[in-house]
């Protein structure tokens, strides 16, 4: 959980015109979506989990349901499985499931980022990495080219 508040505090420290100041009294702790609005926000996910696009479920899928009331639109980027089941999620969570060698991914998820940026404005990336930190390198590119705030989450 601490990952997520260290998400919300770097995404307004890039982002302080989205703060909404009466609605820090809504302090609940452990979900830092009560404590800011962020109506006007889209995001992308960069996440290794297959499983809900796979339709396997998972606990993923409910934190996107209560990501996906505070956010417009939540664009995720994830490797392709073997069997695409699910590419779209409680009205605004997208999947893109991404086709290619591991070691390739950061690149692709690079040029699949720069086209939805064509499509739409975005304002923090957030990345998922365990392994080889792929995702991570993808979200400092994006930031290093297109000045993306990111967030990573490491898992060691």
């Amino acid at each position: 959980m601490r990952s997520s508040w260290r998400a919300v505090w770097i995404f307004f420290s890039f982002r302080p015109d989205l703060f909404n100041e009466r609605s820090a009294c809504n302090l609940y702790p452990g979900w830092f979506y009560a404590l800011f609005d962020l109506s006007m926000a889209n995001i992308i996910m960069l996440t290794p989990d297959q499983w809900v696009v796979e339709g396997k479920g998972g606990p993923f899928p409910e934190v996107l349901e209560i990501f996906s009331r505070f956010w417009d639109r939540i664009d995720l980027l994830c490797p392709k499985p073997a069997r695409v089941e699910v590419t779209e999620l409680h009205g605004n969570c997208f999947f893109h499931p991404l086709s290619g060698p591991k070691w390739q991914r950061p690149a692709l998820i690079v040029k699949t980022v720069e086209g939805l940026l064509k499509k739409r404005p975005y304002h923090l990336v957030i990345s998922h990495d365990y392994g080889w930190f792929l995702h991570g390198l993808a979200a400092r590119r994006l930031q290093k080219k297109h000045g993306l705030p990111f967030v990573s989450e490491y898992h060691v």
